[in-house]
């Protein structure tokens, strides 16, 4: 029975009942820390009793950092011309991040941000438990299967839901999936898209 319950929700997810684009951003955390933020990186491996806040910066310099990621993806997808955005909303995972996520995408609103000034985003985004809102279930489930092929599990549903993302077959990398720090770390993910869909 949960067999055929995984089998029902790849299904739903391959073919929704409604239009859906799906966008996802995959970052190797270790890598991103060691090109980005090296030295927090040596002083949090370091520890001298600072482990915790350390540890802390790194975690919301990687979250601000991918969110930015995919705020840019969600601005784009607003202006394709075969995706109807006016009706769309964002939701956000409850994360003890979200103060400084909605910090971002105000910066970001008011054009202070390197990746897009988002003039079509505001107020589309709020944060939940997945618990009271199925799209988060969704996304956790779209995420859940970018995590496992990244990482090389050839059980991954994510090829059945590739159509659904944005820039499938030609141009899914930067459209619709972005690697951090780059795309050479997650091999598996290179065959995604074309004729290796």
């Amino acid at each position: 029975k949960i067999t055929q319950i995984i089998e029902s929700i790849h299904t739903f997810l391959a073919k929704p009942v409604i239009p859906v684009k799906y966008l996802a951003v995959c970052a190797n955390k270790n890598r991103v820390w060691e090109k980005f933020y090296p030295n927090k990186l040596n002083a949090w491996k370091i520890d001298n009793g600072k482990r915790k806040n350390i540890g802390n910066e790194l975690a919301v310099f990687l979250l601000k950092s991918m969110w930015e990621y995919l705020l840019q993806r969600i601005q784009y997808l607003s202006k394709d011309a075969s995706f109807e955005f006016s009706d769309s909303f964002i939701i956000g995972d409850e994360t003890s991040h979200t103060k400084e996520m909605l910090n971002t995408q105000t910066d970001i609103q008011s054009g202070l941000g390197k990746f897009t000034d988002l003039p079509v985003i505001v107020n589309k985004t709020w944060f939940g438990a997945s618990v009271h809102s199925p799209c988060l279930q969704i996304a956790d489930w779209i995420a859940y299967n970018v995590r496992t092929w990244a990482e090389g599990d050839t059980n991954s549903s994510l090829h059945r839901c590739l159509p659904n993302f944005r820039g499938y077959p030609d141009n899914l990398f930067g459209k619709g999936i972005v690697c951090c720090p780059s795309e050479e770390f997650f091999p598996n993910l290179q065959i995604i898209g074309g004729n290796n869909g």
